[in-house]
């Protein structure tokens, strides 16, 4: 690192012999790119393929506090992850969820509790809707919602995707 310092300096009084410089851009550059690309491989991996130093901020864990966290956490990228949530949901819990646009807070539509607390969470008022999110338009057949034939078939060539449908609640609801 003083011999980068020492080129650094040099090079701004403009004493840095060209060899050298070409000599130490290129040593920068390797270290840069093998950092670049160690980092890549161990971040898809999961685990140290190629070796790197130790991180250069580190942090202070208090040996009183617990590392328990005090919401469950659930990794995005194993499948067990996946069922830790819906054991969650399962139970009457509540989620933070990535959606396509935002983070959104879940719960099963089978708990009224579990809605009522995203209520309470977001202080959302008691008029105010919230979504419903379905797996397949199938869970809604058995629901019998008052669609219209033109909304049943476009749901059924959209469904799952990326697109939104605000319908009017009613009885049905109850019945998902």
């Amino acid at each position: 690192m003083e011999v980068v310092l020492v080129c650094f300096l040099l090079s701004t009084l403009h004493k840095l012999p060209y060899e050298l410089e070409t000599a130490m851009l290129s040593l920068v550059s390797l270290v840069c790119i093998y950092g670049t690309f160690a980092s890549l491989i161990n971040c898809i991996f999961s685990q140290r393929v190629l070796p790197m130093g130790p991180r250069l901020i580190k942090e202070k864990m208090n040996s009183e506090i617990s590392p328990e966290l005090p919401c469950p956490v659930a990794s995005s990228r194993l499948s067990s992850g996946l069922l830790k949530v819906a054991g969650l949901l399962e139970e009457g819990g509540v989620c933070g969820i990535p959606t396509d646009t935002v983070y959104a807070l879940a719960a099963s539509c089978k708990n009224p509790q579990a809605i009522e607390k995203i209520y309470n969470i977001k202080d959302r008022p008691a008029e105010k809707p919230i979504c419903i999110c379905i797996s397949s338009v199938e869970q809604l057949v058995a629901a019998r919602p008052p669609f219209s034939p033109l909304l049943w078939e476009f749901m059924r060539n959209v469904y799952p995707g990326g697109i939104s449908c605000i319908v009017s609640k009613g009885n049905w609801l109850f019945k998902l």
